[in-house]
């Protein structure tokens, strides 16, 4: 007689122990992975109070750096050696300073032998020149509100190049600006990052301008890398890259950059901002996997030897017939409401579809109704002030098609005589980021003259600058 064959139900218990395994397995996975989740947030709270105190730091730093110039002029200075003197022991305190310059105005009133502090060109002590020129060959004669280097003491002897006594300060082009927002605005402002040869080699150089009195300022200079390398060294981490950028230098080249060890993680990095002078510096740290993966690599062998008994044990006790049917019904569950919630979605989604359409078709008609009203027409042309869209009611100004007028450079409509003044205001739109307008006159192909009052402005964007105009044009009557 032969032996019955397994029912069913013998065979699933015979299965229970293995299956079960594989559900202990499973939820030591799960919870190996929510404990790397809790070290690694924990880990990102520990970069997160590092990048703080990095900020603070540098933000310190600079505090340090400005009050302790102040002392420098904290009184009045009599001559070149008492300077020098107190700019001597200002970089000892810092020593990442290359260079020390006080610049002074020239008075308005001055007799012919009053010389802002330097010795008279004509004493043979020393000229005044330009940046670039040779002070005995091109000596120059400064005008009453020139900004001249009076004083300039270099670490070593050795600072910028071309830059000491006689320096008229606002012929140096790399200076320009900082220097003039520094004296107009009498706040701190610092030049973008360059590369100056000193001895025997070169390096970056970044200047910062401090402002004194009305007519006094300082004018600090250091190597971006050198100091942060100082600052920073000690907090050195393999795991941790750390980079300091420029962001109104639009540079990839990192002012300071520590190598690390494995691969970086962009999408955990933390950025901070740090006000150096008018310039704005991004202090990034971006971890490495190895931050992560040492942390949790023996917590991740624990729980798994931890998991693997447990799951031996559990394996024993329950009944897998009854852990399956549930997970069966609440996947069923889940999947029924996830259906419900999709078509409630898909059901808003349609009104909203319908609602945005028909604001999109108020929104133009709204448009071509303004313009018209106005009596005017609208354009937009490109950097190269070519015509990339024009109004229909051009034709009715101008007599000429909009479709002709596509790509034709929109200064041939302006007339002769406004042309250069035309150019000026969109240099004027252009630099001012604002609204600019101009009364000129109009003429299209074969209709006489249209006085006109144009108004526009320049379309600019971070990266690739000024792209275009928007320009609106009103007949005068």
């Amino acid at each position: 007689m032969p032996l019955p064959r397994p029912s069913g139900r013998f065979l699933v218990l015979f299965w229970l122990p293995l299956l079960l395994l594989v559900l202990g397995l499973g939820l030591t996975w799960r919870n190996t992975k929510l404990a790397a989740d809790s070290v690694q947030a924990q880990a990102g709270q520990m970069l997160a109070v590092r990048q703080r105190a990095l900020a603070t730091l540098l933000e310190t730093q600079r505090v340090l750096l400005l009050e302790s110039s102040r002392l420098l002029v904290a009184s009045p200075l009599q001559d070149v050696s008492q300077f020098r003197g107190r700019a001597s022991a200002l970089m000892a305190r810092h020593p990442m300073l290359q260079s020390v310059e006080l610049i002074r105005r020239v008075p308005e009133h001055r007799g012919p032998d009053t010389e802002v502090g330097i010795p008279a060109p004509h004493s043979g002590a020393s000229q005044f020149h330009r940046w670039g020129e040779n002070p005995a060959a091109e000596p120059v004669e400064p005008r009453p509100g020139d900004l001249i280097v009076q004083w300039s003491l270099g670490r070593d002897g050795i600072g910028e190049p071309g830059v000491g006594m006689g320096l008229l300060a606002t012929s140096v082009p790399h200076w320009q600006q900082a220097l003039a927002g520094a004296h107009r605005q009498q706040t701190v402002t610092a030049t973008p990052a360059r590369a100056v040869a000193l001895g025997t080699g070169s390096d970056q150089l970044i200047r910062l301008f401090l402002p004194v009195t009305r007519n006094e300022l300082l004018s600090l200079s250091f190597p971006p890398e050198r100091w942060l390398g100082a600052l920073y060294g000690g907090y050195y981490s393999p795991d941790i890259q750390l980079t300091v950028h420029d962001l109104s230098q639009h540079t990839k080249t990192p002012l300071y950059q520590q190598l690390v060890e494995g691969e970086p993680m962009a999408d955990q990095a933390l950025r901070t901002e740090v006000a150096i002078g008018d310039r704005y510096w991004m202090l990034a740290s971006v971890p490495t996997r190895n931050l992560f993966g040492r942390a949790s690599a023996g917590l991740r062998q624990q729980l798994w030897w931890s998991g693997l008994g447990f799951a031996l044990l559990v394996s024993l006790l329950l009944c897998w017939p009854i852990v399956r049917g549930w997970q069966l019904r609440q996947t069923l569950r889940q999947c029924q409401n996830e259906q419900l919630q999709l078509a409630q979605n898909f059901a808003n989604l349609e009104v909203e579809k319908t609602i945005l359409h028909q604001a999109l078709e108020e929104s133009g008609q709204r448009s071509r109704d303004l313009i018209g009203l106005a009596g005017g027409f609208i354009a937009e042309v490109d950097e190269q002030l070519r015509i990339g869209f024009i109004s229909d009611q051009v034709a009715e100004l101008l007599d000429q098609a909009p479709a002709e007028m596509v790509n034709q450079r929109f200064d041939e409509l302006v007339t002769p005589p406004y042309r250069d003044n035309f150019l000026a205001t969109l240099k004027a739109s252009r630099e001012e980021r604002g609204f600019a307008r101009i009364d000129l006159e109009l003429q299209g192909n074969n209709a006489p003259p249209l006085p006109v009052s144009l108004r526009l402005k320049a379309l600019a964007n971070p990266v690739h600058g000024c792209v275009g105009y928007r320009i609106s044009a009103l007949p005068r009557h």
